[in-house]
């Protein structure tokens, strides 16, 4: 595939279905999830959500990856469809706004600028040496090789990695299939799976992973436009110097970013305490609910049913990267919910939780019963 055909399908993978699709789980909130930012990443873990939902039983069912390409690209198709639908559905009640809102510092002095200079210069170079500078690790022979089986082999999880020779189903990492998403690039670009995931992922996952913290930042700094870029400079200098050790968040995201288990400390669970913090603000007793919009329209609309599906979506993509991501999870978002319920006087959000939290106790139920043979 040439140059030009594979950085439209990048484009088309990384960019547009992820926003079109997000464009559907951010209509079920009013002010929040409606920056161009946060309807990108409510679309990015509705894509990576797909792909769980789609991919798990295809492998269990022996499918091949042609099968599961197809699925992925209909299913996201699909969905990108009615993304546009929600725009034009904009354009014709001039409401469009809502879903291109940008954040505009008011006040904002030369000296305040530079800060957003510093920051994107250093993610640029630190962006740079993640994609340029080649770092090895052990785990390439078990998940690239996954991924690069999958694709020369046209099948998902039959085939040892080390040898090549046909297995069995892998049971356990089949319920995480991070992997097969590289495979699913793979083929679609026609890219080596290899350089798929160490070149391409770290670049997309790394620019969501400071989209997230970005969000993170104007939560609890309130908008200021100070702390937000001196937040993120820290950020990117943690990340550049925290390679103390093979385990450490840092290290993960910027030499193991292809793998699932950097996915989830670097982005899906700051995104969780990102949810959690708008749970907790948004559910304060002596909070009015309505935004703050000037529209009637917007204010009518509470964006806490909206929060709960991104939770749903991010609780599957937990499932996608990571075994450990499914209880990981379930503990973290279960303190957090019944510390807002109880402080907050706010009881229904627990049972709504549980309802959020369904793919982290089915997977898991499914992998116990699978230890025991059952």
């Amino acid at each position: 595939m040439d140059l030009f055909n594979i950085i439209i399908n990048l484009f088309i993978w990384f960019a547009v279905f992820p926003f079109l699709a997000g464009l559907i789980p951010s209509s079920f909130m009013n002010r929040v999830g409606r920056t161009v930012t946060e309807v990108y990443l409510c679309g990015f873990f509705t894509m990576f959500a797909v792909v769980e939902i789609c991919a798990v039983p295809s492998i269990l069912l022996g499918k091949t990856l042609s099968f599961l390409v197809a699925l992925i690209m209909s299913v996201m198709s699909a969905l990108s469809v009615i993304g546009l639908i929600i725009l034009a559905v904009g354009f014709a009640a001039e409401t469009l706004p809502v879903f291109f809102r940008f954040r505009i510092y008011k006040n904002v002095g030369i000296a305040d600028g530079m800060l957003w200079v510093i920051f994107f210069i250093l993610l640029a170079i630190q962006l740079g040496m993640s994609i340029m500078v080649m770092t090895t690790d052990p785990n390439d022979a078990f998940y690239v090789g996954h991924a690069l089986a999958s694709v020369e082999h046209d099948t998902m999880y039959v085939t040892d990695p080390y040898t090549g020779a046909a297995t069995a189903v892998d049971f356990r990492h089949a319920l995480s299939p991070f992997p097969i998403f590289t495979a699913v690039i793979s083929r679609v670009t026609g890219v080596h799976a290899a350089t798929v995931a160490h070149t391409i992922l770290p670049l997309f996952l790394m620019v969501t992973a400071y989209m997230i913290y970005r969000e993170v930042a104007e939560r609890v700094f309130d908008d200021d436009p100070v702390k937000t870029p001196v937040f993120l400079i820290l950020m990117v200098l943690i990340n550049s110097f925290g390679n103390y050790s093979v385990y450490t968040r840092e290290t993960f995201l910027i030499t193991r970013t292809w793998q699932g288990n950097a996915v989830l400390a670097g982005l899906i669970i700051p995104y969780v305490f990102l949810i959690m913090f708008a749970l907790a603000d948004l559910t304060e007793p002596a909070r009015a609910v309505a935004d703050e919009d000037d529209d009637p329209e917007v204010k009518k609309a509470s964006p806490i049913p909206g929060l709960f599906v991104m939770l749903f979506m991010t609780n599957l993509t937990g499932a996608l990267v990571s075994c450990p991501g499914m209880y990981l999870l379930a503990i973290l978002e279960g303190v957090a919910i019944t510390c807002i319920a109880v402080r907050n006087k706010r009881p229904l959000i627990f049972p709504a939780w549980i309802l959020t939290a369904a793919p982290c106790f089915f997977y898991l139920t499914i992998y116990a019963l699978q230890g025991r043979g059952l």
